[in-house]
């Protein structure tokens, strides 16, 4: 179904602002924890919470280096019934060939700051969370980067990007040391934290309620 990207841009707000500045973290307790120069965060708005009724995505990419960033957009296809994706890790997954179309917003030498908007109007960024986890319990090599691109390329819905990274968690196992990624749509927003391995959780952010994601977890009961 053709979607117009400036309807996308209506149902859905979406901010990006890139810092670019010097590296630096901190280790404690055997964790990385990010210092005053490396502090991304997300703001999620529900449709009640708003001014104007929409549900809103804000999000500071705050990376180091020389940034430049590209805006893609890619077309739907039709591979075919199957399709076999490499998750870049050793993984594969197998899927039917139809894809959304999406826009790409890619941070060059950064790719797990990559955020996408699909043409159903689906958003999903994220916000490095340390964790102590250090089993990797993984099949064939798990799943990082390629996670959110699938959710760009299948899901029509926040509720199904939700459903996807679980199933995907699941299957794979997560190979980085955990991320919140932040999804929506006109309707609803979610946040959904994933820690190494097979561990991860959702929480849908109210329709009357903002919630602000650092790059720490912020979901403390389900």
């Amino acid at each position: 179904m053709k979607r117009s990207i400036n309807l996308i841009f209506a149902v859905i707000s979406i901010i990006f602002v890139l810092t670019i500045i010097a590296k630096a973290t901190n280790k404690v307790n055997n964790v990385w924890w990010p210092d005053d120069h490396l502090n991304c965060f997300t703001v999620l708005v529900g449709r009640e919470a708003s001014a104007d009724g929409s549900v809103i995505v804000a999000h500071n990419e705050d990376d180091y280096g020389n940034i430049i960033v590209n805006v893609r957009k890619i077309a739907p296809r039709n591979y075919g019934p199957k399709i076999k994706i490499n998750l870049g890790t050793g993984a594969v997954y197998e899927t039917d060939g139809q894809t959304n179309g999406f826009l790409w917003i890619e941070a060059t030498s950064q790719e797990f700051a990559d955020s996408f908007i699909s043409d159903y109007g689906v958003v999903i960024t994220s916000d490095a969370c340390s964790s102590r986890e250090n089993k990797e319990d993984l099949s064939d090599g798990g799943i990082s980067y390629m996670l959110r691109r699938l959710v760009a390329e299948k899901a029509r819905s926040a509720r199904e990007a939700v459903q996807l990274i679980g199933q995907l968690v699941e299957r794979y196992g997560y190979r980085s040391s955990g991320r919140t990624y932040s999804v929506a749509d006109k309707n609803e927003a979610w946040m959904v934290a994933v820690i190494k391995g097979r561990h991860w959780f959702a929480q849908r952010v109210p329709d009357d309620q903002v919630a602000v994601i650092p790059n720490f977890y912020t979901i403390g009961q389900i």
